[in-house]
């Protein structure tokens, strides 16, 4: 097992591996949402290391040349292993990585952005990545779309539970979507009318009434449409039992931070 794993993180970097003391080493913050090392919460999400089975925790670590050395530790046969491996060229990689799977998830909106305001009346608003009893990990708005002069670290935001006053989720309203789906039909029906065929003198009018019907019809779907678009704040105090498990729910990180 642990020679397929040092050949699989050699085929994955594409450098030499030599091995390493520690002591040597000095531990290496590779993104400001992992820190120094990954964890099997993160590992699970970010997929950084797909080959490795039974993984437990990855370190990242610079040498005096800031060559990027990982030591990955993992289980064979129930006992905690590890390799540390040494690469020039996986720091960038990972980091890309990172990043690709964070932005894919923000700008699908897999998870609603919150809007958190402080018992000193500071707002914040963006994606939480983790969150545990004691903290929230918020990538700030506007991450999505990376602004190149400023850090990744200027985009996050550490924000203490129990400073927390208020908390506020953007969602659609079932009340919006249907007063625009009978505005869309009452519409839709007059329109349809009015473009009906005169009929022809002796015949009876039904073609003013179908088309009213079609036109109702397409105004109430487009009008439910354009309801559902229009979000509505929801807010909610930070001792309401519900506000924990809308931050977990929408956190990028199923747990931990």
């Amino acid at each position: 097992m642990k020679t397929l794993l040092v050949t699989f993180l050699i085929i994955l970097f594409a450098s030499e591996n030599i091995l390493f003391s520690q002591e040597q080493l000095k531990p290496f913050v590779l993104s400001p949402f992992i820190g120094e090392k990954v964890d099997r919460v993160e590992e699970s999400y970010f997929n950084l290391f797909p080959g490795v089975t039974s993984f437990n925790e990855a370190t990242f670590y610079l040498d005096a040349d800031s060559s990027l050395f990982i030591n990955v530790q993992f289980y064979e046969n129930n006992i905690l292993k590890d390799s540390l491996i040494g690469s020039t060229r996986s720091a960038q990689f990972l980091k890309d990585k990172i990043n690709e799977v964070i932005l894919k998830d923000i700008k699908e909106g897999r998870v609603k952005e919150l809007e958190f305001i402080t018992k000193n009346k500071e707002k914040y608003e963006g994606t939480v990545y983790s969150f545990n009893d004691e903290q929230i990990k918020l990538i700030d708005d506007g991450f999505a779309k990376v602004n190149d002069n400023k850090r990744q670290d200027d985009y996050i935001s550490l924000l203490n539970y129990s400073k927390i006053e208020k908390m506020k989720i953007y969602r659609s309203s079932t009340t919006f979507s249907l007063l625009f789906s009978i505005i869309g039909a009452v519409g839709g029906w007059f329109i349809g009318g009015a473009l009906a065929p005169e009929p022809k003198p002796g015949e009876l009018d039904f073609s003013e009434i179908g088309t009213a019907f079609l036109g109702a019809t397409i105004g109430s779907v487009a009008g439910y449409l354009v309801g559902k678009t229009i979000q509505v704040p929801e807010g909610y105090d930070a001792l309401d039992s519900e506000t924990k498990t809308i931050i977990k729910r929408n956190s990028l990180l199923p747990s931990g931070l």
